[in-house]
């Protein structure tokens, strides 16, 4: 299914980064860089599906060149990266023109240049790298720093808010271009920048497990960031599917919550296979009643909800044929009725009847 991914990351010198490296690097390409007179060859690098340049007339060497020219600090932010995850339904053209569509944004957005790289684009992981100049552009010369990079200070100066505000932006714009070619296509699947708390969904996120602990696994080793995100997937599932040892408690249990009256629950007398009052099973039964109540009024007046499973694990066991002669009553002249009874230590329901509730 689509997946929603869009990071946007400064390549800056005080890290010992430099754009012309970055861009070789990521473009698959030889680009000498002429300030440090360092070669930079990635022309052995595979899975460079695509790439282009938006808003610059010249070469790849000629940008990142120029780009690092206009820069004088020893700290200086000299390109920004946005790195997005393109959603595999689609086509390679499907794909490349999404691409394209959001640089073309970028570009017209903050008048920067673009240079665009697409990365396996035939693999369960397509994504692009965009590299951006921190300057404007005008076709083959740089200007002055954009907007996009003044701090906060000079932007409340110039009655912009705050540069977070252009992140949001970025990452709203992707997930508006992803969902609409997804729907152009006819996919129902859809992404969304907002995390998982303020889409309201109850759940928690899984890692990324990353390259290096991926191939650990294809050779049979166990990574830390692979049982971490498994351990998430687990934690993740409702424990009533999860528990089926539980099962059959928590479906009685959905019943008796649905009974308010308390006559329902203190049924007739249980008569045993002779015809006999079994004076020992009407205690074992009533016993059984009164913590059934005891249960259900604790959790349903107690100040926090808790889930069908976690109630059902608390109860104790039914008798067996108390389940079984109730439902016979409830149901006398339903012949598909699927209740029968069952093994000793089984509460009275059989899978037939657990897939059936299930369903």
């Amino acid at each position: 299914m689509a997946i929603y991914h869009c990071s946007v990351k400064p390549i800056c010198r005080s890290a010992g980064q430099s754009s012309c490296a970055s861009s070789a690097y990521r473009s698959a390409e030889k680009i000498k860089d002429e300030r440090t007179e360092i070669i930079h060859d990635y022309t052995r690098k595979k899975a460079v599906d695509f790439t282009a340049l938006i808003g610059w007339n010249g070469d790849r060497s000629s940008l990142w060149n120029k780009a690092e020219k206009a820069e004088k600090r020893k700290d200086a932010t000299v390109a920004r990266e946005y790195e997005i995850a393109i959603p595999k339904e689609l086509s390679n053209d499907e794909k490349i023109s999404l691409v394209l569509d959001y640089s073309t944004w970028i570009y017209e957005r903050h008048n920067v240049a673009v240079d665009v790289c697409v990365h396996q684009i035939d693999s369960d992981n397509p994504h692009a790298h965009i590299m951006t100049t921190t300057r404007s552009t005008d076709g083959d010369l740089l200007g002055d720093k954009v907007a996009r990079e003044w701090s906060d200070t000079k932007r409340k100066q110039h009655g912009l808010l705050g540069r977070k505000n252009d992140l949001i932006e970025a990452r709203e714009v992707w997930a508006t271009h992803c969902n609409k070619a997804l729907e152009e296509n006819n996919f129902n699947e859809r992404v969304s920048h907002l995390s998982l708390s303020d889409q309201g969904i109850q759940r928690v996120p899984q890692i990324h497990v990353g390259y290096v602990a991926k191939e650990m696994e294809k050779g049979g080793l166990r990574s830390i960031r692979g049982e971490r995100n498994r351990e998430i997937i687990r934690n993740n599932q409702p424990p009533i599917v999860r528990d089926r040892k539980n099962l059959s408690k928590a479906i009685h249990l959905d019943r008796l919550l649905k009974r308010n009256s308390h006559d329902q629950l203190c049924g007739n007398p249980q008569i045993d296979n002779k015809g006999e009052n079994n004076n020992q099973g009407n205690r074992k039964q009533n016993r059984w009643k009164e913590n059934i109540l005891r249960n259900i009024n604790r959790h349903r007046h107690g100040s926090s909800v808790r889930k069908l499973s976690d109630i059902a694990s608390s109860l104790p066991r039914m008798p067996q044929r108390d389940l079984y002669d109730r439902e016979r009553q409830r149901q006398p002249n339903n012949p598909s009725m699927l209740l029968q009874p069952t093994k000793r230590n089984n509460v009275g329901f059989n899978e037939q009847e657990t897939d059936r509730v299930l369903r």
